[in-house]
């Protein structure tokens, strides 16, 4: 109706809220449902059966792969809205039937089971990299490819939909190996996959585990940090069988010498790179060390999907009082012994601006200032904060 002002929402918070109930509704009509679809022309989400009908948990379907945007409009005859990116990229034949078969995992949230299933740009990936494994392995490369999704984008779920279809798709059960940088993150990788339903991950404890994982991983789901893998005393050769290697947040640790061994020790490892935020420019040494990128999902469009929400700056204004004149004169006294080419190199090398940021007369007023918002607008609303600093030393000295 053009009188509802959020037509969808009201669709999911009242229609399909009372049709899913059990004393006025046909709730009967959704035991074997998949996933529900809201739409009105401009607008469409979709989401899964829940206990407490919510509109904040449907979500949008902004992909139209494995069609493009022009193919969508020469088929719907008009510029693709919501419902037309909906219909193609979710409901046509072949993804659709990638959703049901292994697109749906129960996940065990607070002792209940909650049913969840693959957003488009996780689809998108899995069948991406699919492909790209096979070009891989027909052609012996060690290269994968790049996957850059932004964070809350749920890499994780990626990664095991991903070996979900690995699995379903390759007639060799290729050993899979998930290597982080952290032991929190391998943990949680570890959980993530054992909560949705597979049936062994392997998580090693140490590098002994590993090396005996591997002298028969086939078929095997092992979880390993980078530094278990690149430890001096592993034998050179850790396998010499095809391993599929899915490594995460691999801008930080993938370039050292922990990682050299580790390739190395897989000399017929396929690399894969899971990242959400790249720090080299142009992602040259990404690509260079696991191919060129398969897919991307940037800040923009989770905020457009609703991922993640958007940030708000208020900019606040702290003035570096220095004054040029007597930093002049004490820098000549404490360097009144050095050459003019000495000294030049001192002020290049050691008067910089993040310097002069970090000094403990800023850092003071700065800190003060946050603790004083933090109560006048934070605090009072339940919120929490996080202080971002230039720099380890300068984020300890802020604490």
């Amino acid at each position: 109706s053009p009188d509802i002002p959020s037509p969808v929402n009201s669709a999911i918070d009242d229609n399909l809220k009372r049709y899913q109930a059990s004393d006025n509704g046909a709730d009967r009509l959704f035991y074997y449902n998949l996933f529900l679809v809201a739409t009105g022309g401009d607008y469409a989400k979709h989401g899964c059966i829940q206990e407490n009908v919510d509109s904040n948990f449907y979500a949008r379907w902004s992909s139209t792969y494995p069609y493009t945007d022009e193919e969508v409009e020469k088929l719907a005859q008009r510029k693709p809205r919501e419902q037309e990116k909906l219909i193609a990229g979710m409901l046509n034949k072949k993804n659709l039937i990638n959703i049901l078969e292994t697109m749906v995992i129960f996940d065990k949230v607070d002792g209940k089971n909650i049913k969840k299933m693959a957003k488009h740009q996780q689809l998108r990936t899995v069948l991406k990299a699919t492909k790209q494994l096979e070009i891989s392995i027909k052609t012996s490369s060690n290269l994968g490819g790049t996957i850059w999704h932004s964070q809350g984008s749920g890499k994780s779920l990626t990664m095991f939909w991903l070996a979900k279809q690995i699995r379903r798709n390759f007639e060799i059960d290729h050993p899979i190996l998930v290597v982080t940088d952290r032991t929190s993150l391998d943990n949680q990788i570890h959980i993530n996959f054992k909560a949705a339903g597979w049936s062994n991950p392997i998580r090693v404890e140490n590098s002994n585990e590993l090396v005996e994982e591997l002298r028969s991983p086939e078929k095997k789901v092992i979880m390993t940090t980078i530094h278990k893998l690149g430890l001096e005393k592993n034998p050179a050769i850790l396998t010499d069988k095809t391993v599929i290697v899915l490594t995460d947040e691999s801008h930080r640790s993938e370039f050292g010498e922990a990682a050299t061994r580790m390739r190395s020790a897989l000399p017929k490892g396929i690399f894969f790179a899971f990242t959400a935020t790249p720090i080299d420019k142009g992602f040259k040494k990404v690509f260079q060390k696991f191919g060129e990128p398969i897919d991307s999902y940037s800040w923009a469009e989770s905020r457009e999907d609703g991922t993640t929400v958007g940030i708000e700056i208020l900019p606040r204004y702290f003035p570096l009082d220095v004054d040029a004149n007597l930093l002049t004169e004490e820098f000549e006294k404490e360097f009144a012994g050095y050459t003019k080419e000495q000294k030049d190199k001192i002020k290049k090398d050691q008067i910089k601006m993040n310097k002069l940021r970090r000094s403990t007369d800023r850092i003071e007023n700065v800190a003060k200032n946050i603790v004083e918002d933090f109560h006048a607008r934070v605090g009072i609303e339940g919120f929490k904060a996080m202080i971002v600093a230039d720099g380890r030393h300068a984020a300890v000295r802020y604490k």
